[in-house]
């Protein structure tokens, strides 16, 4: 049991540490100190203005005090002073005003006479300085002077020059004397204190239930988005923070939807790749597969009959292992070219050649296989199209796979016609084919890797890859594929290449 109770206590104290760590409990914290602080300050400087006030009033009023009171003293100061007459008479006035304490002072601050227990007089000089300030008429209220019952303290005072017979001389009257400054602070202390101490409390505290009440509206919508937020990294894709207003709070909320929405895109578009990543990998496997399979088969057949076989099956075998060798061979050159195309690392050799003589060898070198299918091949040239300028090897490529693609779809006793004619200032090829078309849903993916309309023309022949490689290659050479089609109709697959100048 005793080893328990430290976790309880430190498990309170994490409880109560807890809600500083949100955004509303350190707002409420820094928003309460400054409040105390501003409250302590206020206080402060209240206290001191009430005071400044009151020694303020006190010497306006009593402005002129001293010069009365210099009439009482002219009897006994007046040629010869007459110092008990003055300390009677100072007597008799603090006695009927006790808030006033008198001093006769000579023409250098020094006190000839005064009325009080002499162990509590401390200076025996009064500093001019505030007198003749005072005398000169032009300061502001309050101005203190020295107090002779202390070293330190200054306080409003009267003051009026006076004959002294032998000299001038200074009547000197404190304003708020010791009896009037112990008063004051039993009053202040029981009454005006109390009483700004409690209205600047009802203020701090009116600001407080405010201040955390707006902070507390204020950061809901915070505690809401990280509600959202910790949803939406839980894995809820959904969480979305609902949008209110037009302030910061409200712009963070939409980019964070914009973010997620984003996120959710692309978590999508990993899904759709894998996805396609299998297929792809499927397709491989059985377009592979297929030669694969019709080679090892004729071999096992071959090396099974051995001298059995005739000279003619032999040759028959080993022309279809040679085709499906081929077809093979094609393939993998395809995989390798589409992986090379999509590193970015192909380096294009331009070089100038006449597009009609490319365009006329390639078609030449298809006729065999056009006329095995029973499909008529034919192009139709000007003979006077400028040279361009672009690689050789990658435009033959081009042209190649688009008749090939032309002679897989089209049907025996159909027709390709591979175009070349100007549009603009463009060199432009087009190859038509009297095919089964392609649907419209089909056209936008018809150039995507390991894409096929029509599977079960495929046989093994191709993975789809030929329009993508083209897509490519025009892509590089700042050109694009342009497809028209209509299903059972045919297909027109065309490009264009800018001439040389001159």
């Amino acid at each position: 049991m005793g080893r328990g109770l430290p976790i309880r206590r430190a498990g309170r104290g994490v409880d109560l540490i807890r809600p500083l760590k949100t955004l509303f409990g350190r707002l409420a914290l820094a928003y309460v100190l400054v409040l105390l602080v501003v409250g302590a300050t206020v206080a402060w400087l209240a206290l001191g203005a009430q005071e400044d006030f009151a020694r303020e009033a006190d010497q306006r009023l009593h402005v002129s005090l001293a010069q009365n009171l210099a009439t009482e003293f002219a009897p006994f100061i007046h040629m010869m002073p007459d110092y008990e007459g003055v300390e009677e008479t100072i007597h008799n006035l603090m006695v009927y005003n006790p808030r006033i304490e008198i001093y006769v002072l000579d023409s250098t601050g020094t006190i000839l006479s005064y009325f009080s227990d002499p162990a509590k007089i401390v200076r025996e000089r009064v500093d001019l300085g505030p007198v003749n300030t005072f005398l000169q008429g032009d300061h502001a209220f309050p101005l203190l002077g020295p107090d002779p019952r202390s070293l330190t303290e200054s306080k409003p005072f009267s003051v009026a020059p006076i004959d002294l017979g032998n000299g001038q001389g200074f009547l000197y009257v404190i304003l708020g004397g010791e009896l009037v400054e112990a008063s004051l602070s039993a009053a202040s202390g029981s009454y005006i204190t109390r009483f700004l101490l409690l209205a600047i409390g009802l203020v701090v505290l009116a600001s407080a239930v405010i201040g955390l009440g707006l902070f507390f509206l204020h950061t809901r919508r915070f505690q809401r988005m990280q509600r959202t937020v910790r949803r939406f990294s839980e894995g809820d894709l959904e969480a979305r923070i609902d949008v209110t207003g037009g302030d910061d709070v409200a712009d963070l909320s939409r980019t964070f939807n914009e973010m997620a929405n984003r996120i959710t895109a692309v978590l999508e578009e990993l899904r759709f790749t894998d996805q396609q990543r299998r297929e792809q990998v499927a397709n491989i496997s059985h377009d592979l597969k297929t030669p694969l399979s019709s080679i090892m088969g004729f071999v096992e057949t071959i090396h099974l009959k051995g001298d059995a076989l005739s000279a003619e099956d032999r040759d028959q075998y080993l022309r279809v292992i040679g085709n499906n060798a081929e077809t093979l061979s094609r393939l993998v050159s395809q995989l390798s070219e589409l992986a090379r195309l999509e590193s970015l690392s192909v380096e294009l050799n331009p070089e100038p050649f006449n597009l009609e003589e490319l365009i006329q060898d390639v078609a030449l070198s298809f006729m065999p296989m056009a006329e095995e299918k029973g499909v008529a091949l034919e192009t139709e040239l000007s003979g006077e199209q400028p040279r361009v300028l672009a690689d050789l090897g990658m435009m033959e490529r081009v042209v190649s796979n688009l008749i090939r693609n032309a002679i897989q779809y089209t049907d025996r006793g159909g027709q390709i016609s591979v175009v070349v004619g100007q549009h603009e200032d463009q060199i432009t090829v087009a190859v038509k084919d009297t095919g089964c078309g392609i649907a419209q849903q089909d056209l936008v993916m018809v150039t995507e890797r390991f894409y096929r309309v029509d599977k079960s023309r495929q046989s093994g022949a191709g993975m789809g890859l030929g329009l993508a490689i083209v897509e490519m290659i025009l892509r590089l050479h700042g050109a694009s594929l342009s497809i028209q089609s209509e299903l059972n109709r045919g297909t027109t697959l065309s490009f264009g290449l800018t001439p040389m100048a001159g």
